[in-house]
Protein backbone atom coordinates (compact mmCIF):
# COMPACT_ATOMS: atom_id res chain seq x y z
CA UNK A 1 0.00 0.00 0.00
CA UNK A 2 0.91 3.65 0.61
CA UNK A 3 3.58 2.88 3.46
CA UNK A 4 5.39 0.25 1.20
CA UNK A 5 8.64 1.42 -0.17
CA UNK A 6 8.31 2.33 -3.87
CA UNK A 7 11.60 3.15 -5.40
CA UNK A 8 13.49 6.34 -3.98
CA UNK A 9 15.79 6.25 -1.44
CA UNK A 10 14.59 2.70 -0.17
CA UNK A 11 15.21 3.78 3.21
CA UNK A 12 12.97 2.07 6.20
CA UNK A 13 11.87 3.96 8.83
CA UNK A 14 13.66 1.98 11.44
CA UNK A 15 16.91 3.89 9.75
CA UNK A 16 15.99 7.32 10.68
CA UNK A 17 12.65 6.97 13.63
CA UNK A 18 13.53 8.08 16.62
CA UNK A 19 14.02 4.96 19.30
CA UNK A 20 11.66 6.24 21.66
CA UNK A 21 8.76 6.41 19.09
CA UNK A 22 8.96 2.84 18.39
CA UNK A 23 8.86 1.87 22.04
CA UNK A 24 6.23 3.85 22.96
CA UNK A 25 4.08 2.70 20.17
CA UNK A 26 4.81 -0.80 20.93
CA UNK A 27 3.58 -0.04 24.57
CA UNK A 28 0.47 1.34 23.44
CA UNK A 29 0.07 -2.15 20.83
CA UNK A 30 -0.07 -4.22 23.94
CA UNK A 31 -3.26 -2.21 25.64
CA UNK A 32 -6.08 -4.69 24.95
CA UNK A 33 -8.55 -3.23 22.83
CA UNK A 34 -6.64 -0.07 22.58
CA UNK A 35 -5.67 -0.26 18.72
CA UNK A 36 -9.29 -2.11 17.84
CA UNK A 37 -10.53 0.79 19.35
CA UNK A 38 -8.67 3.83 17.74
CA UNK A 39 -8.67 2.36 14.42
CA UNK A 40 -12.40 2.30 14.81
CA UNK A 41 -12.35 5.82 15.09
CA UNK A 42 -10.36 6.56 12.11
CA UNK A 43 -12.49 4.04 9.75
CA UNK A 44 -15.43 6.39 10.61
CA UNK A 45 -13.27 9.69 10.72
CA UNK A 46 -11.31 9.97 7.30
CA UNK A 47 -13.68 8.94 4.98
CA UNK A 48 -15.78 12.18 6.60
CA UNK A 49 -12.67 14.33 6.17
CA UNK A 50 -12.43 13.17 3.00
CA UNK A 51 -15.80 14.12 1.89
CA UNK A 52 -15.49 17.65 3.63
CA UNK A 53 -12.23 18.46 2.05
CA UNK A 54 -14.09 17.28 -1.17
CA UNK A 55 -16.67 20.13 -0.59
CA UNK A 56 -14.61 23.03 0.57
CA UNK A 57 -10.78 22.63 -0.12
CA UNK A 58 -8.67 22.65 -3.01
CA UNK A 59 -7.18 19.43 -3.92
CA UNK A 60 -3.67 19.57 -5.37
CA UNK A 61 -2.43 18.26 -8.44
CA UNK A 62 -0.07 18.24 -11.41
CA UNK A 63 -2.07 20.88 -12.71
CA UNK A 64 -3.85 22.97 -9.52
CA UNK A 65 -1.41 24.08 -7.26
CA UNK A 66 1.42 22.01 -9.24
CA UNK A 67 4.65 22.89 -7.22
CA UNK A 68 3.45 21.73 -4.21
CA UNK A 69 2.08 18.52 -5.85
CA UNK A 70 5.93 18.26 -7.01
CA UNK A 71 7.03 19.00 -3.68
CA UNK A 72 4.58 15.87 -2.51
CA UNK A 73 6.00 13.71 -5.40
CA UNK A 74 9.76 14.55 -4.18
CA UNK A 75 8.99 13.60 -0.39
CA UNK A 76 7.44 10.71 -1.44
CA UNK A 77 10.12 9.48 -4.18
CA UNK A 78 12.61 9.87 -1.09
CA UNK A 79 10.68 7.89 1.67
CA UNK A 80 9.57 5.07 -1.20
CA UNK A 81 6.01 5.74 -0.04
CA UNK A 82 2.85 6.62 -2.93
CA UNK A 83 1.81 10.29 -3.05
CA UNK A 84 -0.89 10.97 -0.48
CA UNK A 85 -3.88 13.29 -1.59
CA UNK A 86 -3.02 16.88 -0.16
CA UNK A 87 -5.50 19.42 0.02
CA UNK A 88 -5.67 23.23 0.86
CA UNK A 89 -7.49 24.45 3.20
CA UNK A 90 -8.55 27.85 3.54
CA UNK A 91 -7.71 29.39 6.56
CA UNK A 92 -6.02 32.79 7.12
CA UNK A 93 -5.18 32.09 10.60
CA UNK A 94 -4.48 28.55 11.44
CA UNK A 95 -0.75 27.89 11.19
CA UNK A 96 -0.76 24.17 10.29
CA UNK A 97 -0.74 20.67 8.74
CA UNK A 98 -1.79 17.17 9.35
CA UNK A 99 -2.42 14.33 8.28
CA UNK A 100 -5.15 11.44 8.76
CA UNK A 101 -4.34 7.92 7.85
CA UNK A 102 -4.70 4.49 8.96
CA UNK A 103 -3.21 0.85 7.20
CA UNK A 104 -5.81 0.22 4.14
CA UNK A 105 -7.09 3.66 3.39
CA UNK A 106 -5.10 6.37 1.12
CA UNK A 107 -3.75 8.84 3.38
CA UNK A 108 -4.47 12.16 3.38
CA UNK A 109 -2.70 15.48 3.84
CA UNK A 110 -4.28 19.00 4.88
CA UNK A 111 -2.29 22.25 4.81
CA UNK A 112 -3.95 25.57 5.85
CA UNK A 113 -3.46 28.70 3.00
CA UNK A 114 -1.92 30.84 6.10
CA UNK A 115 1.07 28.50 6.34
CA UNK A 116 1.40 28.37 2.36
CA UNK A 117 1.42 31.91 2.07
CA UNK A 118 4.29 32.56 5.37
CA UNK A 119 6.69 29.60 4.65
CA UNK A 120 9.15 29.53 2.29
CA UNK A 121 9.51 26.70 -0.32
CA UNK A 122 11.81 24.72 1.51
CA UNK A 123 9.95 25.32 4.67
CA UNK A 124 6.97 23.78 3.01
CA UNK A 125 8.34 21.21 1.31
CA UNK A 126 9.80 20.02 4.88
CA UNK A 127 6.52 20.47 6.54
CA UNK A 128 5.01 17.88 3.65
CA UNK A 129 8.04 15.80 4.09
CA UNK A 130 7.21 15.56 7.97
CA UNK A 131 3.32 14.84 7.23
CA UNK A 132 4.77 11.95 4.92
CA UNK A 133 6.65 10.68 7.78
CA UNK A 134 3.86 9.84 9.44
CA UNK A 135 2.28 7.81 6.49
CA UNK A 136 6.08 6.30 6.00
CA UNK A 137 5.79 5.15 9.79
CA UNK A 138 2.45 3.72 10.00
CA UNK A 139 1.65 6.52 12.22
CA UNK A 140 -1.76 6.76 11.60
CA UNK A 141 -3.99 4.70 13.48
CA UNK A 142 -2.57 6.22 17.10
CA UNK A 143 -1.89 9.84 15.52
CA UNK A 144 -5.38 9.69 13.88
CA UNK A 145 -6.93 8.94 16.99
CA UNK A 146 -4.51 11.92 18.90
CA UNK A 147 -5.97 14.66 16.66
CA UNK A 148 -9.40 13.14 17.64
CA UNK A 149 -9.08 13.92 21.06
CA UNK A 150 -7.99 17.06 20.47
CA UNK A 151 -11.17 18.60 18.63
CA UNK A 152 -13.70 20.32 20.04
CA UNK A 153 -17.27 18.77 20.01
CA UNK A 154 -18.68 15.42 19.99
CA UNK A 155 -16.20 13.51 18.33
CA UNK A 156 -13.13 14.04 20.24
CA UNK A 157 -15.01 13.96 23.79
CA UNK A 158 -16.65 10.46 22.69
CA UNK A 159 -13.35 8.89 22.19
CA UNK A 160 -11.92 10.51 25.25
CA UNK A 161 -14.82 9.25 27.39
CA UNK A 162 -13.74 5.87 25.84
CA UNK A 163 -10.41 5.60 27.15
CA UNK A 164 -9.09 6.37 30.86
CA UNK A 165 -6.59 8.96 31.46
CA UNK A 166 -3.67 6.78 31.51
CA UNK A 167 -4.17 5.61 27.94
CA UNK A 168 -4.82 9.19 26.95
CA UNK A 169 -1.28 10.06 28.45
CA UNK A 170 0.16 7.28 26.89
CA UNK A 171 -0.87 8.57 23.68
CA UNK A 172 -0.24 11.96 23.53
CA UNK A 173 3.57 10.77 25.34
CA UNK A 174 3.54 8.11 21.92
CA UNK A 175 2.68 11.09 19.30
CA UNK A 176 5.12 13.43 21.27
CA UNK A 177 8.05 11.27 20.36
CA UNK A 178 6.63 10.35 17.33
CA UNK A 179 6.53 14.14 16.16
CA UNK A 180 10.43 14.35 16.28
CA UNK A 181 10.75 11.11 14.04
CA UNK A 182 8.81 12.75 11.15
CA UNK A 183 11.08 16.03 11.88
CA UNK A 184 13.66 13.67 10.95
CA UNK A 185 11.24 12.48 8.21
CA UNK A 186 10.94 16.15 6.54
CA UNK A 187 15.05 16.88 7.22
CA UNK A 188 15.68 13.99 4.77
CA UNK A 189 13.50 15.47 2.33
CA UNK A 190 14.11 18.60 2.04
CA UNK A 191 18.02 17.76 2.33
CA UNK A 192 18.75 20.56 4.70
CA UNK A 193 18.66 21.34 8.50
CA UNK A 194 17.78 24.88 7.71
CA UNK A 195 14.27 24.89 6.96
CA UNK A 196 13.76 22.63 9.91
CA UNK A 197 15.06 24.85 12.21
CA UNK A 198 13.11 28.01 10.89
CA UNK A 199 10.23 26.45 10.21
CA UNK A 200 9.93 25.15 14.25
CA UNK A 201 10.98 28.89 15.17
CA UNK A 202 7.77 30.19 12.78
CA UNK A 203 5.93 27.56 14.95
CA UNK A 204 6.64 29.88 18.36
CA UNK A 205 5.91 32.84 16.27
CA UNK A 206 2.74 32.00 14.54
CA UNK A 207 4.73 32.54 11.54
CA UNK A 208 3.99 36.25 10.79
CA UNK A 209 4.83 37.80 7.68
CA UNK A 210 8.17 38.72 6.13
CA UNK A 211 11.37 36.51 7.56
CA UNK A 212 11.86 38.81 10.36
CA UNK A 213 14.56 37.98 12.93
CA UNK A 214 13.98 34.54 13.74
CA UNK A 215 17.08 32.95 15.64
CA UNK A 216 16.56 28.90 16.53
CA UNK A 217 19.46 29.36 18.82
CA UNK A 218 17.70 31.72 20.80
CA UNK A 219 14.40 29.86 21.10
CA UNK A 220 15.59 26.70 22.11
CA UNK A 221 17.31 28.26 24.92
CA UNK A 222 13.98 29.04 26.26
CA UNK A 223 13.81 25.78 27.12
CA UNK A 224 16.21 25.77 29.78
CA UNK A 225 13.93 28.21 31.71
CA UNK A 226 10.81 26.20 31.42
CA UNK A 227 12.82 23.37 32.67
CA UNK A 228 12.94 24.93 36.22
CA UNK A 229 9.16 25.49 36.57
CA UNK A 230 6.21 23.15 37.19
CA UNK A 231 4.59 24.39 34.15
CA UNK A 232 6.47 21.88 31.82
CA UNK A 233 3.90 19.39 32.98
CA UNK A 234 1.91 21.20 30.86
CA UNK A 235 2.89 19.33 28.48
CA UNK A 236 1.15 16.29 29.64
CA UNK A 237 -1.70 17.25 27.52
CA UNK A 238 0.39 18.24 24.46
CA UNK A 239 0.11 16.47 21.26
CA UNK A 240 3.20 18.34 20.26
CA UNK A 241 6.52 18.60 21.53
CA UNK A 242 7.37 22.52 22.17
CA UNK A 243 8.77 23.77 19.57
CA UNK A 244 12.33 24.22 21.20
CA UNK A 245 12.71 20.73 22.15
CA UNK A 246 11.94 20.12 18.53
CA UNK A 247 14.70 22.22 17.60
CA UNK A 248 17.29 20.85 19.92
CA UNK A 249 16.34 17.48 18.16
CA UNK A 250 16.14 18.55 14.77
CA UNK A 251 19.82 20.17 15.26
CA UNK A 252 21.31 16.41 16.68
CA UNK A 253 19.88 15.09 14.00
CA UNK A 254 21.54 17.58 11.28
CA UNK A 255 24.79 16.33 12.76
CA UNK A 256 24.01 12.45 12.80
CA UNK A 257 25.22 9.47 10.72
CA UNK A 258 22.07 9.04 9.20
CA UNK A 259 21.76 12.61 7.71
CA UNK A 260 25.24 12.41 6.67
CA UNK A 261 24.58 9.05 4.71
CA UNK A 262 21.82 10.50 3.01
CA UNK A 263 23.15 13.94 2.24
CA UNK A 264 27.20 13.95 2.38
CA UNK A 265 27.31 17.20 1.22
CA UNK A 266 25.92 19.03 4.03
CA UNK A 267 26.70 16.19 6.66
CA UNK A 268 28.51 17.04 10.18
CA UNK A 269 32.37 16.52 9.80
CA UNK A 270 32.33 13.80 12.96
CA UNK A 271 28.81 12.65 12.52
CA UNK A 272 27.11 10.96 15.56
CA UNK A 273 25.47 7.52 15.49
CA UNK A 274 22.36 6.71 15.95
CA UNK A 275 22.35 5.40 19.57
CA UNK A 276 23.95 8.41 20.72
CA UNK A 277 21.38 10.66 18.43
CA UNK A 278 18.39 9.16 20.26
CA UNK A 279 20.09 9.24 24.06
CA UNK A 280 20.32 13.09 23.10
CA UNK A 281 16.89 13.91 21.56
CA UNK A 282 15.24 11.62 24.62
CA UNK A 283 17.05 13.88 26.88
CA UNK A 284 15.29 16.80 25.27
CA UNK A 285 11.51 15.70 24.86
CA UNK A 286 11.58 14.26 28.53
CA UNK A 287 9.52 16.36 30.60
Amino acid sequence: GYCETRGGSGMGPAAYSFSLDESLRKRLDRVPGLYRLCRAYCAGEIPRQKRMAQMNSTRVSPSQFGEIYQMTLDCARTLGIGVPDVYLLSDAALVNAWTYAFDDEAPVVFITSALVERFTRDELKFTIGHECGHIHCRHGVYSTAASILEMAGTLGAGLAALLSVSMRLALLSWIRAAEVTCDRAGMLCVGDAGPALTTLSKFMSGAIFGEGELSPEEAAGQLESVKETPVRLLELSYDHPIPARRILAAKAFAESEVFSRAHPERGAANPIDKERLDQLCAGYVRL
